[in-house]
Order: C-alpha cells, then structure tokens, then sequence
C-alpha cells in the first residue's frame, strides 16, 4: 500500500492555487443539468450480467464505421506489436504477459475486410460485441452518442479482473507500461486522471471533470460495479435531458454518487506516469511516461523529418504539417544555422541540437545527404516523409533556381549533398540513388514504419494524398481531407548564364566615408526620394486564399451559429436580389475595415466559379490593382486618369480590382457592361481604435501608450479638427531595417518624421470618415457648413451606386450576397456556403515580434473618451446603422426569404411563390 500510494496517489498536500481560475472554469461544468441527473441517481436502474473475469488486460472500444477501425483501431495493433507486444494467437503468444481486449459493434466488424478481420482476431484474446452486451434499450443514437456509449458499456463488460481502459489517442511509450500502472488493489477501486494540475486539491474536487482516456479498474470489486451502473445510467440520463453526447460530464456524475453513496475508493494517477497537457512538466515519452496523451500533438519527440530533395515536394509537404497544426516547426533562422554548420564541416553535432526543440522540419539541412541516417537513430519515435517526382522534371526546376543562385550558394548546396559540379546525368542519378537508399535503410532496420513514400504531388488524387499522411502521422482530428495539396513551385524563366567571376579570398576594401561626405540624415532622405521614385507595376497577383481549417461543431454550436443559406433559396424576381452581370468589379475598401478577410475570399471564389459554372481548368478574370491611383483621395487630373485605365483594361478582360480610394465619381459608366461597387464596413469607432491600436502598438509610428493617455493628454487633439484641413495624401516613410545597418539615429529620425503623418492620418480617420469616403471626391464632401449634405450624397451612394455594402460583423452573409448579386465571378462551389472558417484573417492577432512593451492593443477606452468618440462620428454612426438595415434586408429578402426560415427552391427566376404577394414592407417589419 505505501509502495501504491508512493507511485500512484498524487500528494494531496499540494497548494490549491495550482489549479487556476479559468482550469476551474473549463473544467467545472456542474449545472443545473448535472444537479438534476446527480438527484435522481440514488440507485442505478442499471442491471448488469454476470462475467467471468480473470487476469489483468486492456480493454478498448471502438464503434462507427470501418474507417475508424482502418484509421485509428489497426494502426494502433501495429504500434503495440512494435513495442514488441505479441500476438495472442501465433508462435509467440505464449511470451505475452497480460490480455488485451476490443469491445465494438457487430455491424462495423461485418463491414471489414478479412485481412482486417485476422489482424484483429490475431491480437485480441477478447472481441465482444456491444449488441450483446448492450446495458440499455435505446432508440437509433446519433454516431457520437453511439461511441460514447459503447465506451462506458466496454468498461462495465471488461472480462479482466483489473482493467486498464485506454483510448487509441493514448500511446504507450514501453510494453511494460502495464506494470507501472497494475497498482490498483488495496482498497482502490478506481484511478483516474485529473484534467487539470491541482485539481485533486479543489474543494469541489468531486464536481470537477476527470479525464475518461485512461481509467484503471478492480473489476471485480462490487462499489467498482455499482460506480460503472452509475456511469451507464447517468450518461442516458444526461442525453436524454440534454441531447449531449460528452461521456465527462456523466462520469463526473457517477463518481461522485458512487463515492457519496457505496463508499467508492479512488485514486488520482500520477502526472508522471500518464502525462497529459495541462498536468505534466512534459508530454513525452522521453520524459519517463509510462503513456502520452494524444502524443501527435504534444509530444516533442514525435517528430516528423521531410527528406525530399529540394524541388521535389518538401516545401508542399511543408504546408502540409503546418494545416495540421503539427508545432512547433522549425523555423527559417534555426533551419538556416544548421545547415551553414552542416554545408561548411559536413558536422551533424549542430542539427542534432537543434532539433530536439522542434517538431516538424523540411529543406536544408534536414534532406540534405545522409542526415536522416542519423536522425533516425538518434530520434527513435520520429517519422520521416518522402516525396519523389519525375527525375527530368525535378532536374528541370533544380536547374533553373541554381542558375539564378550565387556562387556560395551554389557550393553549399553541392558540398552538403555530395554533389558535384551541374550535370545533369549524373545529378539524375544521384537523386534516384539517394531515394533509394533513404528506403533501403529504414527497411534494413526494420522500421520501413516510420517512412511514408508519396508520389508525385502533382498528379497524385488530393484525397488520398491527405489521408496517406494524416494516417501515418496519426492527426486524423486535424486532417483536412478535402483540401487541395498545396502548390509552391512557380515557373520562372532561367536565368542568363553569366561567367563565373573567381572571387579574391580578401576582397579589396574600399575606402570609408567621412562623416562629413554623407551625414545620417543625408542618407535617409536619400532612402525616401528612392523610395518615393519607385514606380511599381501593375499588380495581378490575387491574395492567397484563405487556409479553410474546418472546425468540428457541436449541435449546439452548430444552431447558435448564423450560418448563410443557399443562393437558390432566393426570390430573384425581387430587386434587392436580382443578380448583376459587370465587366468588372471594384472594391474601394475602406481602411481598417476587414478587407483582408474579405479579399482572400474573393479570390478563392474566382477560380472556383470558373471550375463550377464555366467549366474552365482556372478563372479568365484579373485581379488587377492599378498603381495609379496612389492616394486616397484624387484630384481631377488623377480621377480622369483612373477611369480612363479602368475603361481601357475592361477592353482586354474581366476583372475585379480593390485600392483604397474614396468612391470615385462615374466609375460605374466606364465600361458598356458596368462596373460593379462592392465594400465592406465597421463600427466607426472599433475602426478608429483600430487605427489607433495600427499606428502606435504595431507600426510603432506613435508612442505605444493606451487611447486613453493620448486623447487625455492632448497628443490626440480631435476636438479642433476641421474637414477643409483634411491630408488627403499621407507620406509612408520607409521603415529602416537593421539588417542593412539602419542606426538607431536613422530610427529616431523615421519616427520624427512619421510621427505627425500618423496623428494626422489618426485625427482624419477618427472624424466621420465612413461618409466622406462614401460621399466621393467632392467639395461638398467636405463643407462644414452643410455636413448633412455629404451624408445625405453618402446615402444615396450607398443605396444607387453599390452593388452591396456588407458588415464586417457578418461575413457569411456578405460573402453569400456577393455569390448571389455577383454569380460571374464569385458564385463558386454551389454546394458549399461561406462559413466563419473561410475567413481566418479576421482572427489573426498581432505578432509577437511587433509587440512594444508586452501589449499589443490598447487598453478599454474610458466612458468620456468613449462619449468623445461618439460626438465627433455622429454622422457616420447614422450612416453605419443606415448601411446595417439596408444589410439586413437583403439577407431577410434574399437570404432568409419569409421571415427566419429558409425558403423553398421555387424554380425559375421570375416564378412567384404565394407568400410574394404580401407586402415585403410588412414581412420585413
């Protein structure tokens, strides 16, 4: 009993306070609902059959489709059996000390093939069918009620006399984990895992969840029975009051009515023997765990290597494990200084190093040579990641970028892959003989396990490709399996072939320059006038899509989310809804009003709308941002001059073209088609904060203090501003950058001269901005005489002029307005409907490195700041709230058709459902 009590139970003398406020918040779920079950489990209605138990083993469930089994139940037999854990059935079942046991559903093992049906029956003493031991008479359950289920039936039906329950997302680090944990006995009944570190020293400790992915069983103890009927009965209980289909909850429930009422006796595991997130110092299996939850995600010594050649797939594979959250990943400067080590001594002491710190890693130095050899030894429980392509067409691209490379980059690359001079016979040869070798080693070990081989990316179906590695990495919680494999290789021409300049060992050094030649500020201004006197090109490079990381919604979630309907419910024959053909569009997007949400969602509608509802391999429309218009607000020469581009580029193709710039006047008569005005807006005063929150905590152009400290100390003057004095063209000053010498006087100077472009950009955008950007270029725009009228020319701007001004509170339904209203170009995948996964920009914070100061927003604004606020944007609240009923009508007209319900298909545009015939007016009322 000491020796258990030494191993097991955790000290409960530990302080209280190291379990935090918000690990008491997740974890105490104890309600009204629990309260109610809790009350009415005096006795367990539960009547268990009579088992034979014997022997120590343990017992998992499994229910669903035979995809879990194939994803999840067999992949877990083979890294049991490569612990060197034997069959129970074969020449070496006599070696195998303790049982294992799977408690499934007849109709998923009938489903599986008979390859699948022998590996399971070789491993498994016991395969007991729910349907026969099924404790309760239950309706057709949802799938993951089913699961959960069958998980708490598996525990009370064990045919062990101590059971050990894992879930597969429990990995044993060792085969003789079993030992460390068969200490229940000795008065114990029960041992479970705490969900948080501290918990067992709560004073609610008995109302705080445990965790339900290890639990260890005396199965044979009469309170152990009655907890487990507990369990089954209140996780019915529960499901039946709350729809929920969390097995937690109830064994919470159980726990504490089997302790309060048949004198159960349990135990909390130790952190150190089942290392779990959020109670052990570390998750791994280096660390002395007996096992690892959910180790593909938590433990470091997961690790995952790409060994493709460069151009061969690593940075696809990349992308790849960054989309399933596999972290951290090694990043570019850690890659970077490991490789310079390895290229100049051909010394792996330094990559070994730094590798222990990261999960993931791809390029240089890692796939470099014979490296892996030697983080395969050294990194037991890593996996490695091949992808091999046509040799030519990898000789093709490795040529191309190596002719555009220096000299010393050139040598690196050979030196570290024993290569030679540029050949392209032997360099084939080199890259098929390496492939080769990387699979004749792991096979030579024995571990041809720990590689997975994939073909070539481009050609190989998607689905597959993403099943293949989720699979061999065991991320199937985070697998996007209907994403497209990312694509990173872009063709770029070859370049000149230039002779090689032998480089002197010491160089010459010329001559330096007196301060007096060329002083500080001299050489800024310099940097600016280049700066400034850059012309740029035409800009037809969309945004990136965004990354569609789906998140998995409970029933719950699911109807509290406002979700968009399709844009066949929509009553076309109403004008709000009727569908726009345009030459092009254009987007004058307002600043600091989610733009960026919004854009990498166009331009992942233009190919899809191309695919779905033209039938071509990728979209005819640009995306074009003439540089043209470099300012905000444009004078009549500059106006001319940017309607005259936009008409003449609407004669070579369709497009959709975004910049910041007030409504330009006449812009929709530019092409005989028309040009359709699309924007997106926000509260005036979250985009103020915003901009605020820009300048100072993130651009650090202003001192990075709170909005309070900078409207109370007067720095912030917004009480004197006047619309005539408004800096249409602010001056961006190129930021100095370190890595080129930047000096901290160049620093001070860049923010001397940025600092009042910022309070002025701040002061003009704080001041009912959202009308005079709607208004246009005009001088009434900005009359202080006549405010009203620029909010009423804003209006009816807004309301004539625009195709649809959305909300940046209501994405989903901006974004299924724009399909509607705008079908050429962003219809897209009729079968799918925007959600808040397709817009992650909006979610995205401030990065670390930009933080001043430990903070990177503004603290809450006070009531009178607030007030302040209010007052200097009254005609822009007016005109937001304005913009928001009209939004809002759309969607209830075109969206939502009568009333909250989704309407019906009615056909064709231009049929008339009965309910039409009542006024709109009313309906909307």
């Amino acid at each position: 009993m000491a020796a258990m009590q030494k191993l097991l139970l955790l000290a409960y003398a530990v302080a209280a306070e190291r379990i935090s406020a918000n690990d008491v918040k997740d974890a105490d779920t104890w309600d009204a609902d629990r309260e109610h079950v809790y009350k009415k489990l005096v006795k367990s209605h539960i009547q268990q059959r009579a088992i034979h138990r014997e022997g120590v083993g343990v017992m998992y469930a499994a229910a669903g489709s035979p995809e879990f089994v194939r994803r999840e139940v067999l992949p877990t037999v083979d890294y049991l059996k490569q612990l060197g854990i034997a069959d129970a059935r074969g020449a070496h079942a006599s070696v195998r000390k303790h049982g294992f046991a799977l408690f499934t559903e007849r109709v998923l093992v009938n489903e599986l093939t008979s390859t699948e049906k022998e590996t399971l029956s070789n491993f498994f003493d016991r395969i007991l069918l729910y349907e026969d031991w099924s404790l309760v008479t239950t309706k057709r359950l949802p799938l993951k009620t089913r699961a959960k289920l069958v998980k708490v039936h598996a525990m009370a039906s064990s045919p062990f006399s101590t059971t050990i329950f894992m879930d597969f997302d429990s990995r044993p680090c060792s085969a003789s984990f079993l030992e460390r944990l068969l200490l229940v006995g000795n008065g114990v009944d029960v041992a479970l895992t705490n969900k948080f570190d501290g918990q067992e020293s709560h004073r609610d400790h008995l109302k705080l969840e445990h965790n339900s992915a290890l639990i260890v069983l005396d199965s044979t103890s009469p309170r152990t029975q009655q907890f487990l009927g507990f369990y089954v009965d209140a996780f019915m209980r529960l499901y039946e009051r709350t729809g929920e289909s969390r097995d937690q909850p109830s064994l919470t429930i159980a726990l504490r009515r089997a302790v309060e009422s048949v004198s159960l006796n349990h135990a909390d595991l130790a952190s150190d023997l089942f290392c779990r997130s959020k109670i052990s110092d570390v998750v791994s299996c280096d660390a002395g765990c007996a096992l690892v939850h959910k180790p593909q995600k938590h433990d470091l010594s997961f690790k995952t290597f790409a060994l493709s050649a460069s151009k061969a797939g690593g940075e696809r594979i990349a992308m790849m494990l960054d989309a399933l959250k596999l972290e951290p990943r090694c990043d570019v400067k850690a890659r970077l200084t490991a490789f310079d080590d390895y290229a100049r001594s051909l010394d792996s002491t330094k990559a070994l190093e730094i590798a222990h710190d990261y999960r993931t890693f791809y390029d240089a130095p890692w796939n470099a040579g014979s490296l892996y050899e030697e983080l395969a030894m050294r990194y037991p429980r890593a996996r490695f990641v091949l992808t091999v392509r046509d040799s030519s067409a990898w000789w093709d691209d490795v040529e191309r970028e190596l002719s555009c490379s220096t000299v010393k980059q050139r040598t690196s690359y050979e030196r570290a892959n024993g290569l030679g001079p540029l050949d392209r016979e032997a360099w084939i040869q080199a890259y098929e003989q390496r492939n080769t070798d990387i699979v004749a080693f792991f096979a030579s070990r024995n571990e041809a396990h720990r590689l997975l081989v994939l073909q070539d990316l481009d050609t190989a179906p998607p689905k597959k490709t993403w099943e293949a590695l989720c699979n061999f990495l065991e991320a199937w919680s985070t697998c996007p399996s209907n994403r497209i494999i990312p694509r990173t290789r872009v063709k770029t021409r070859k370049c000149d072939v230039k002779p090689v300049v032998v480089e002197e060992e010491h160089p010459p050094t010329p001559p330096p320059l007196s301060s007096t030649e060329l002083s500080v500020l001299e050489r800024y201004k310099a940097k600016v006038r280049a700066h400034l006197a850059q012309q740029k090109a035409p800009d037809t490079k969309p945004p990136k899509p965004p990354k569609r990381v789906h998140k998995v919604l409970t029933s719950a979630e699911r109807k509290r989310l406002r979700r968009a309907y399709p844009s066949s419910h929509a009553p076309k024959w109403h004008p709000l809804c009727e569908p726009k053909h345009p030459r092009g569009v254009l987007y004058n997007r307002i600043p600091k009003s989610g733009s960026a949400s919004i854009m990498s969602w166009m331009s992942g509608q233009l190919n899809e709308t191309a695919k779905h509802k033209f039938h071509l391999p990728s979209t005819d429309v640009t995306w074009w941002t003439p540089h043209v218009a470099k300012h905000r607000w444009l004078d009549a020469p500059d106006l001319k001059k940017y309607l005259a581009r936009l008409a003449n580029y609407g004669k070579q193709s369709r497009f959709v073209t975004q910049r910041h710039v007030y409504y330009p006047e006449g812009v929709e008569t530019t092409h005989a088609d028309g040009v359709a005005l699309v924007n997106l807006i926000r509260d005036p005063i979250d985009r103020c904060i915003s901009r605020y929150n820009y300048e100072a905590f993130y651009k650090k152009r202003i001192p990075a203090v709170d909005f309070d400290a900078c409207l109370d100390g007067g720095r912030c003057d917004f009480r004197n501003w006047d619309p005539r004095t408004e800096k249409h063209r602010y001056q961006d000053f190129p930021v100095p950058k370190r890595k080129e010498g930047a000096t901290d006087t160049e620093w001070d100077i860049f923010q001397r001269l940025s600092y009042n472009e910022s309070m002025r950009l701040l002061a003009d955008e704080c001041h009912d901005y959202t009308v005079r950007w709607f208004c246009g270029h005009g001088p009434e725009c900005r009359d202080p005489s006549r405010p009203e009228l620029a909010l009423q020319i804003a209006k009816r701007n807004v309301r004539e002029r625009y195709a649809h001004v959305g909300i940046l509170t209501d994405l989903e339904n901006t974004a299924q307005l724009f399909r509607l209203l705008l079908p050429d170009f962003f219809e897209g995948d009729p079968s799918r409907d925007p959600d808040e996964t397709d817009f992650p920009a909006l979610h995205q914070s401030v990065p670390k490195d930009r933080v001043k100061g430990g903070k990177s927003k503004s603290a809450p604004l006070s009531p009178h700041n607030l007030e302040l606020l209010y007052d200097i944007n009254k005609r822009d609240m007016e005109l937001y709230y304005y913009i928001l009923e009209l939004h809002h009508r759309r969607v209830r007209v075109c969206l939502r058709t009568n009333g909250d319900a989704p309407g019906k298909n009615h056909g064709e545009a231009g049929e008339v459902p009965a309910w039409a015939t009542h006024d709109v007016d009313a309906i909307l009322a």
